[in-house]
């Protein structure tokens, strides 16, 4: 799954027009509702993996011992 971001632009202090960026959540849709210029406001993946989805150091030890395993033909049927 990818990171979402929500993008949106808005009107600063001097009345020029910016662009802002801040990580997907409730709080932060609310914050770009109020802060965004026409209140328009986009929810964008970022091309980034969510790095929860990542396998973890045991998963990629416990992939090379099955993968070993079968390679050599030592492969317990349990």
């Amino acid at each position: 799954m990818l990171v979402k971001r929500i993008k949106y632009r808005f009107l600063s202090a001097d009345e020029t027009i910016m662009e802002k960026s801040l990580d997907y959540a409730e709080a932060n849709v609310e914050i770009a509702r109020q802060e965004a210029y026409n209140s328009e406001y986009t929810i964008e993946d970022d091309g980034q993996p969510d790095p929860a989805d990542a396998p973890s150091q045991l998963d990629a030890i416990e992939a090379q011992v099955t993968y070993t395993a079968i390679m050599t033909d030592t492969l317990l049927e349990v």
